[in-house]
């Protein structure tokens, strides 16, 4: 079933630079043994009555082994052959199944290490294919005699690849996910950094502003003015509208005298992120504080 590839074709498949690409994508290399994938290859040998099973990974010069069972030493402890030991290269070269029955008498892979090595007589392998159509591997099962394959144990390794492809792509949409929660993390603490200024930071007339917050939600702008006739502020939000409340001034003030209301233009709105959540519930305790003081400074006139 399916036609093997040539060595000049296997080798352009395997090398090809986007397979690779979205091979390293799934963060499966190098990754450690699982029970999800370790239950399909136990599963395979068992039904099939063959002496192993792997999920193979087809890299630039190494095949790595997801799950084995089955492989001699050294390589179970290595989890991963080189390229030239290899029948599943062949496999990911057609993008079709490959089926050897005897590679002692196979020209495609007969003088291939792992006849000897890894006792690899008799061979099936099913690509492992993303839903772009890249190639990242084969299931594979293998037998130390020649055997020759039905339908129904093709059907029944189909079934199998299938479920590990299920397992690859499940592992790559959280990894996926994972990147793109951290990447927009990212962006919302740099923008919570740009838009606060240290009111600290120069000598001169220094304000800090906080950028509003979406209605209903509290939101402080604070500017405060220095030098002389130096003026504190205090701002509070309705809706959308900013309104700066100015205390009476003490030259010609007299008790109970009503602070003036003013209009600032509004902050962009923009996502409120746990950092700035944290400023914002600084100054609201702030302003709460500036509350106070002003209604005891009114009362005492």
């Amino acid at each position: 079933m399916g036609n093997p590839a040539s060595r000049a074709g296997w080798d352009d498949a395997v090398r090809n630079t986007a397979r690779l690409a979205a091979l390293r994508r799934t963060g499966m290399l190098d990754s450690p043994p699982e029970e999800a994938f370790d239950r399909l290859t136990r599963l395979a040998t068992s039904v099939l009555s063959v002496r192993g099973a792997f999920v193979s990974l087809v890299d630039e010069d190494r095949q790595f082994f997801k799950s084995s069972v089955g492989v001699p030493e050294p390589w179970a402890s290595l989890r991963q052959t080189p390229l030239t030991h290899s029948f599943c290269k062949h496999a990911v070269a057609s993008g079709e199944p490959l089926l050897i029955s005897d590679s002692r008498q196979t020209p495609l892979v007969r003088d291939n290490p792992g006849v000897t090595e890894l006792r690899l007589v008799a061979y099936a392998g099913i690509p492992l294919k993303t839903t772009e159509g890249h190639t990242l591997g084969a299931f594979c099962v293998m037998h130390d005699r020649p055997h020759a394959w039905t339908d129904g144990e093709v059907e029944v390794l189909r079934c199998l690849a299938a479920s590990a492809m299920a397992e690859i792509g499940m592992r790559q949409l959280a990894a996926d996910l994972q990147h793109l929660v951290e990447a927009r993390t990212s962006e919302l603490v740099g923008s919570s950094r740009a838009n606060w200024t240290n009111p600290c930071a120069s000598g001169g007339r220094t304000s800090a502003r906080i950028a509003t917050r979406p209605a209903k939600t509290p939101a402080i702008a604070t500017t405060a003015a220095m030098g002389r006739g130096m003026m504190r502020s205090r701002a509070s939000t309705t809706g959308s509208r900013v309104y700066a409340i100015r205390p009476p001034t003490a030259k010609g003030s007299r008790a109970g005298q009503v602070p003036t209301i003013a209009p600032v233009t509004p902050a962009a709105t923009t996502v409120v992120s746990p950092a700035r959540a944290r400023v914002c519930g600084v100054i609201d305790r702030t302003r709460a504080r500036t509350k106070a003081h002003w209604r005891a400074a009114f009362a005492s006139r």
